[in-house]
């Protein structure tokens, strides 16, 4: 295992708006610490809006995105078990995707993150 990957869920309902600054704000923070190997992982817990269309134009421009649509019972817990059960990467967080959680918190929630990995 390279310590130094992982894979980001994003569980989602309806979040095209937010999906628009939060995907690049990861992608650009993720470059910054240096994790190169990563992905992000858009659960999409069957929004109604433009979710699966905005998610497709990051796809459409880079391969560590990906997009998970489940079906069924609405539920943030079982959004982020399939992702963890697609995830490639050892390394697994997952972030809130509604906007509560602007670049810096971020950064530093993976800042952190890393340095734990780095321990074990």
């Amino acid at each position: 295992m390279n310590k130094q990957e992982i894979s980001i869920i994003l569980p989602v309902l309806n979040e095209e708006e937010n999906l628009k600054f939060l995907i690049p704000d990861i992608l650009r923070i993720l470059s910054e610490i240096g994790i190169s190997d990563h992905e992000i992982i858009v659960v999409d817990d069957n929004s109604t809006d433009n979710t699966c269309e905005i998610v497709n134009e990051f796809i459409s421009s880079n391969l560590n995105v990906v997009y998970k649509l489940r079906s069924g019972v609405k539920s943030l817990p079982l959004s982020i078990f399939e992702g963890i059960e697609i995830a490639k990467y050892e390394n697994v967080l997952w972030l809130d995707a509604d906007g509560s959680m602007d670049a810096e918190s971020i950064k530093t929630i993976l800042n952190t993150f890393l340095k734990i990995i780095m321990m074990l």
